[in-house]
């Protein structure tokens, strides 16, 4: 058989079954589509999901950017946008272009809602007529529950805290300056009470405290039955009671009257939660309130704690009056006090032992005990106050075992050495509220 090339190409010429040939030119195609579309889906789908975790990671910045109120509108698309596109470009290979960045803020309703687009090039099937690219929507909405915060604070300003120690406490609530510049210059004030206000409202009341606490002669009058003799001054209340009730027979708080030689309470009055209709003038009125502190006096610090309690205490809406705190258990609400103190507590009924103001005395174990029954009735289920303490140069065990009793867990209970770590403590305090108003 002649196998000569003319002969082959005869045979070919003639041989029906050459049709095979473009039939495999067919199958070849659909399975180059078929490599190609799986080979484009797959990068198109990587660049989604970097597109889709990029765009949740910026709305979620600029919620709480949103929330913590110390940016404009503009501020907060500007970050979304550029945490949006570094998110997407590291997140591998660059094989998708993001697209243009609408954000979208609506303060009225605590929603954050961004769109945009991945655009990723086709490669095997640009074979297709027409079809260059893939063309991928992104979106992603969020909306904050926004919870009040209700905040009683408990302030040493016993004569321990004289001169440095009282400059450091002022710093930490009050910030360097009334600015908003600079993050570590800021105080408690400045963190919970920004200028752009939300939807929310943050209230907070200061209970200082020596030997006993200032309500004013009027409201003291109330709530000793008349027995403050002129005076402000309450002191610990008839028979050790450690609750929120509202004071009568056998709770009523003691008074100058019946305590003739207890030591002066201080100047500074108890004051209730604020109104909240203006953060910054809410701001500027409880660091005025600070800066007129003085230090004297000895360390009653379960008055202290039992007015940080009263004052976010529903029990006592009709002494606060226009200031009344929301019921406990009330939807969107969290209720939170900070104990702080600088020294031990030694004093019941305005009064030391005869041999000195001494945390392991009679009265200073009293003292102590009824600060950490106090503590734990706030905590019960039902009230659920969150409980933070802030000891400030602490020594004495019986007084950091008291404050580690008083609070909520671990991570609420902060020891400072010096004034730059009480006002760190303080700012982490702020921003721990701060993430309680946040529930997606």
């Amino acid at each position: 058989m002649s196998t000569t090339p003319l002969n082959i190409a005869r045979r070919l010429a003639t041989d029906d079954r050459g049709a095979v040939i473009p039939l495999f030119a067919l199958l070849l195609f659909v399975m180059l589509f078929i490599v190609g579309l799986g080979l484009d889906y797959t990068r198109a789908t990587h660049a989604a999901q970097r597109m889709s975790a990029a765009i949740d990671a910026a709305a979620l910045m600029a919620g709480r950017a949103l929330l913590d109120g110390q940016l404009s509108d503009s501020e907060i698309e500007e970050k979304a946008r550029l945490l949006l596109n570094e998110n997407f470009k590291s997140g591998g290979a660059n094989i998708g272009e993001l697209g243009p960045v609408e954000v979208q803020i609506n303060r009225t309703t605590g929603a954050v809602t961004i769109n945009t687009n991945t655009v990723v090039p086709a490669t095997l099937l640009a074979i297709v007529p027409n079809f260059t690219q893939f063309n991928i929507p992104g979106r992603a909405s969020v909306i904050f529950d926004q919870r009040d915060i209700e905040l009683g604070i408990q302030l040493d300003v016993t004569g321990s805290m004289q001169g440095q120690k009282l400059a450091d406490l002022k710093l930490a609530l009050n910030g360097v300056a009334d600015t908003n510049s600079e993050l570590e210059d800021q105080g408690l004030f400045d963190i919970l009470l920004p200028d752009q206000n939300g939807n929310n409202k943050v209230r907070i009341g200061l209970a200082p405290y020596s030997a006993g606490v200032n309500l004013g002669a009027a409201r003291a009058a109330a709530v000793t039955n008349n027995r403050n003799a002129g005076s402000g001054c309450v002191y610990d209340r008839q028979n050790g009671d450690a609750s929120d009730s509202l004071p009568g027979p056998g709770k009523y708080f003691g008074g100058r009257a019946d305590l003739p030689s207890a030591q002066p309470c201080p100047g500074a009055q108890v004051t209730p939660l604020s109104k909240a209709d203006d953060n910054a003038n809410e701001r500027t009125r409880l660091k005025g309130i600070v800066r007129g502190f003085n230090a004297a006096g000895t360390t009653a610090g379960q008055v202290g704690t039992n007015w940080a309690w009263n004052i976010i205490s529903p029990e006592w809406t009709n002494v606060w009056g226009g200031d009344a705190p929301a019921a406990y258990g009330t939807a969107n609400v969290t209720k939170a006090v900070i104990l702080m103190t600088d020294g031990e507590y030694n004093t019941t009924d305005g009064r030391c032992d005869n041999s000195g103001c001494n945390p392991n005395g009679s009265r200073g174990r009293q003292s102590n005990d009824r600060a950490k029954r106090m503590c734990e009735s706030m905590k019960e289920p039902g009230r659920d106050v969150i409980v933070y303490t802030v000891g400030f140069r602490l020594t004495n065990p019986v007084a950091i075992e008291t404050l580690n009793s008083c609070a909520s867990s671990s991570r609420t209970a902060f020891l400072a050495e010096d004034g730059e770590q009480l006002r760190k403590a303080f700012r982490d305090i702020a921003n721990q509220l701060n993430n309680l108003r946040l529930t997606q």
